[in-house]
């Protein structure tokens, strides 16, 4: 994903975005996430704009795996959004990490 949207912003840049005074990305479910990991790296690549972001269902946050009523119906397979879930995540989909944030979770190397 990072590599497409870094090729789309190349395609805008020739359109005029380096001169935005304002950039909004947004995102629903998994590009929601994707809004999350690429607004600082957008920030810095367009230092001149004010980079906002909107994520419409797109926010994960740790949470136990669901152990509750239809937790084994297959038909109601639900995420494991743990901690330690996202080690796996991040490697499934060779995730994109702003290189600040990397810098400022030392502890994970993700």
């Amino acid at each position: 994903g990072h590599l497409i949207f870094r090729a789309i912003l190349d395609a805008l840049d020739a359109e005029g975005l380096p001169d935005a005074d304002t950039i909004v990305l947004s995102g629903n479910s998994a590009g929601g996430m994707g809004m999350w990991l690429h607004l600082d790296w957008v920030a810095g690549r367009y230092e001149q704009a004010e980079v906002v972001g909107l994520s419409i269902a797109g926010y994960y946050t740790w949470n136990q795996a669901y152990d509750g009523p239809h937790a084994a119906d297959p038909k109601t397979e639900l995420p494991d959004f743990s901690e330690d879930s996202f080690e796996g995540y991040v490697e499934l989909w060779d995730a994109f990490m702003d290189a600040d944030c990397e810098d400022k979770q030392p502890h994970r190397w993700w």
